[in-house]
C-alpha cells in the first residue's frame, strides 16, 4: 500500500514534466516561425524587405572597364594601352609567366609556351596581347531597324585591331550599350581610377560615353526601338560609378613618396580617419559625378550609387569617410549617396556589401546592410594579364551561370552585379567577343527576364516549411516517447 500511495505522489511530477516538453517544443515551434515575422526584424532587415516589395527594385548593374586604346599596328603599349604590353624573352620572360606546362591550370585553354605569347620579338623583348578576349576589329554596322550586320564584326587582333577600340571613340561606347541593351543590363558602373592627378583616361571616357548615350536616344527612336527620346533614355541603361578604389593607394604613393608594396606586410596606404584623405576620396568621387547628366545617371530613392572595390588600398577606412562623402553630396548636388562595397566597408557604413570575385563562384546576399547585393559571373581567363598574375582559369559553364543566377534570385538578391561587361586582360566579360560572339550576352538576357519578371517578395518564402515541420515532429515524437519512458519506469 505504501508503495502505491508514493507511486500516485509521483504522477502530477510526471505530468509536470509533459508540460514542460510539450511548452518547450511550443516555444521552439514559434521561435522558426517568429524568424520570418516582421515584428522581429532587424531595422536593417526590415529596409531590405521594403527594398525587395518596392517596384522596379530589382536592378542588373555591370562593370564597364574602358581604359582600352588600340593604337592599330603600333604595338607600343604608350599608343595601344591596356591592349598591348612589353615583355622581356632574353634572358628570361617574365616571372610569373610559367615556361613548364605542367604549370598551368588544368583546362588551360591558351598557349603554355611564352614565346607563342609573344610577337615581334626582337630577341630581347616583344609584344604581348594584354587582352584574353576581343572586342570586333573594326567599327560594326547597323541596319534601318539597330539590328547589327553580322559581316560587319570583323575578326583581328594587335596589330589588326582598329582604333576605333578607344575610350575617346563614342562609336565604341554606343556599340557596347547597345549590346548591353541586348542582356537586359540596366545599369552600366564605369570602373573608375581618376585621383585628382592620374588616369587622365577615366575622365576623357566617360565624357565620351556620356554623349554617345545621349546620341543614342534619337537613334533608337528613328529605328523604331523607341517611342520618342524620353522613352529612349530610359531604356539604355544608366549610369553610376564602380570606385576603383587601388588609385587611392597611388595618389597616397605619390604624394608621399612610399613604395607601393608595404614594406613589411600588414595594412598599408592612407588613413580615412584622416580628414585630408577623407577629402581626397570625395573629391574623386565628386570629379565622376560631375560628368553626369540626370537624364543618364542612376538613382535609387533619389540618392546616387557608388559600388567600391576593395578597402585593401587603405591602412584604416576608419568609420567616417562615407557619411562624410554623403554630407557632401547633399550639400553640393541635394542628394545622398547609397554605398556598395566588399566586407571591409561595412565598418565605414556600406550600405550594401558585395564581395568581388563572382568570377570565381557566386557571391550571395548578406543578411547585414540595407541593400541586398549579390554578384554573378561566367569565368576567368587571364591570358592577357598572366605576366601581373600568375596563370588562372576558370572555365565558363552555362549551366553553372544559370544556376548560380537562380541562387541570388531565390534568396532574394534585389541588385545583382554581373562581373563584368569588359574586363578582357582577365577574360570574365559577357560582352560580345571575337571568341563567344553573342553567347554570353543571349544567356545572360535569359536570365535578366527571370530576374526582372520577379514581384514583391516574403522572407518567409526562404523557410524550408516542409522542413520545420518535420524537425518539429520529430521532436514531439521523441518528447512523447521519453515522457512515456519515464511515467513506465516510475509505476
Amino acid at each position: 500500500m505504501a508503495s502505491r500511495t508514493a507511486n500516485k505522489g509521483r504522477s502530477p511530477s510526471i505530468a509536470s514534466k509533459v508540460v514542460v516538453f510539450a511548452s518547450c517544443t511550443a516555444i521552439i515551434a514559434v521561435a522558426v516561425v517568429g524568424i520570418a515575422n516582421p515584428v522581429f526584424y532587424s531595422p536593417e532587415r526590415a529596409a531590405q524587405v521594403e527594398m525587395l516589395n518596392t517596384p522596379g527594385s530589382r536592378t542588373v548593374f555591370t562593370t564597364y572597364f574602358y581604359w582600352y586604346r588600340s593604337g592599330g599596328p603600333d604595338l607600343d603599349p604608350v599608343a595601344s594601352p591596356h591592349c598591348s604590353e612589353i615583355w622581356s624573352t632574353a634572358p628570361s620572360y617574365p616571372p610569373k609567366v610559367p615556361t613548364n606546362a605542367s604549370d598551368y591550370p588544368e583546362g588551360w585553354p591558351g598557349p603554355t609556351d611564352p614565346a607563342l605569347m609573344v610577337q615581334n620579338d626582337t630577341g630581347t623583348w616583344g609584344y604581348h596581347d594584354s587582352c584574353s578576349y576581343h572586342p570586333p576589329a573594326e567599327l560594326p554596322e547597323y541596319n534601318a531597324t539597330g539590328g547589327v550586320i553580322e559581316a560587319s564584326l570583323k575578326n583581328g587582333t594587335m596589330e589588326h585591331m582598329g582604333t576605333w577600340f578607344d575610350w575617346k571613340n563614342e562609336t565604341w561606347h554606343e556599340w557596347e550599350l547597345r549590346g548591353m541593351m541586348r542582356a537586359g543590363i540596366d545599369v552600366l558602373i564605369p570602373v573608375y581610377w581618376w585621383n585628382g592627378i592620374h588616369n587622365d583616361w577615366s575622365i576623357e571616357g566617360v565624357e565620351a560615353l556620356v554623349i554617345a548615350r545621349n546620341a543614342l536616344a534619337p537613334k533608337l527612336v528613328a529605328e523604331g526601338q523607341a517611342s520618342d527620346v524620353i522613352d529612349a533614355l530610359n531604356k539604355i541603361p544608366k549610369i553610376a560609378l564602380f570606385y576603383d578604389t587601388t588609385c587611392m593607394r597611388q595618389l597616397w604613393c605619390h604624394l608621399t613618396g612610399n613604395p607601393w608594396d608595404p614594406p613589411s606586410g600588414g595594412r598599408w596606404g592612407p588613413d580615412l580617419n584622416d580628414p585630408a584623405w577623407q577629402q581626397h576620396f570625395w573629391d574623386s568621387i565628386d570629379d565622376f559625378l560631375a560628368l553626369l547628366d540626370d537624364n543618364c545617371t542612376y538613382f535609387w530613392n533619389g540618392r546616387y550609387v557608388v559600388w567600391m572595390y576593395g578597402d585593401g588600398w587603405f591602412s584604416d577606412v576608419g568609420t567616417e569617410v562615407l557619411e562624410f562623402c554623403r554630407q557632401q553630396c547633399l550639400a553640393k548636388y541635394g542628394r545622398s549617396i547609397y554605398f556598395v562595397g566588399p566586407d571591409g566597408w561595412y565598418q565605414a557604413g556600406a550600405d550594401g556589401l558585395c564581395n568581388w570575385g563572382a568570377c570565381f563562384g557566386v557571391v550571395r546576399p548578406q543578411t547585414r546592410g540595407i541593400l541586398l547585393c549579390a554578384a554573378v559571373g561566367p569565368g576567368f581567363y587571364n591570358l592577357g594579364a598572366i605576366a601581373l598574375q600568375t596563370p588562372l582559369y576558370k572555365a565558363r559553364d552555362f549551366t553553372r551561370y544559370e544556376q548560380e543566377w537562380r541562387q541570388v534570385m531565390d534568396e532574394g538578391a534585389a541588385w545583382v552585379h554581373v562581373e563584368t561587361w569588359n574586363e578582357l586582360h582577365e577574360g570574365t566579360n559577357i560582352a560580345w567577343t571575337q571568341e563567344y560572339g553573342w553567347d554570353w550576352i543571349d544567356a545572360t538576357r535569359a536570365m535578366t527576364d527571370e530576374f526582372h519578371a520577379i514581384t514583391g517578395y516574403d522572407l518567409r518564402e526562404t523557410i524550408n516549411w516542409t522542413g520545420v515541420y518535420v524537425t518539429i515532429g520529430a521532436m514531439v515524437a521523441l518528447l512523447s516517447v521519453a515522457a512515456v519512458a519515464v511515467a513506465l519506469r516510475r509505476l
